[in-house]
């Protein structure tokens, strides 16, 4: 290799070494809102690829409760929950993570719950013989189940530490899916 052409190879080293390079950073506005998801597997994300892509990152992604910049985001569902359990497992984490610990409150749930309660029932007890009477019954209950959740997450819980929303969170608008066709 020629004079010129070492100079040249250690010209471009130099070059690459010292040339700008696009940096990219997160920036953290101000928030104004707070969205948190609860239930599920349907709000976990499950069927969707990647998960990423189920309809509460979606929510968030296309900006239906307020802009990107303006709203954090978390969910805290998980495959296989039942009603109980997101009344005894989630429902506390809402209430419990709150300002001062965390900014903000979230002012925007969304809830996916029922099914599993359904695989749950039929588990334990068969499919029933009568189901056009029978299932709404339990469909009944199960609403009530999440009846509670929404009452928990609007009034509060006793029993929780100081530090939390023990009146509940104030300002929540909670927004319920499930998976019935019956009235519920």
């Amino acid at each position: 290799m020629g004079r010129r052409a070492k100079l040249a190879v250690v010209a471009l080293v130099c070059a690459g070494v010292v040339a700008p390079a696009v940096a990219t950073a997160q920036i953290n506005f101000q928030k104004t809102g707070y969205y948190l998801a609860l239930g599920d597997s349907v709000s976990a994300g499950e069927g969707a690829l990647p998960v990423t892509h189920g309809f509460v990152y979606q929510l968030y992604d296309q900006g239906v409760f307020g802009p990107k910049q303006d709203m954090d985001f978390s969910t805290i569902a998980i495959k296989g929950a039942t009603a109980d359990e997101v009344q005894i497992f989630q429902v506390p984490q809402a209430l419990c993570i709150q300002p001062p610990r965390i900014g903000l409150a979230p002012s925007v749930v969304t809830i996916t719950a029922g099914a599993n309660d359904f695989f749950v029932y039929i588990a334990t007890n068969g499919v029933p013989p009568d189901p056009y009477g029978t299932i709404p019954a339990v469909a009944d209950a199960i609403a009530a189940k999440v009846e509670g959740v929404i009452r928990s997450l609007v009034f509060g819980l006793p029993g929780l530490p100081s530090y939390c929303a023990g009146s509940g969170i104030p300002g929540i608008t909670v927004l319920v899916s499930n998976y019935y066709s019956f009235g519920h």
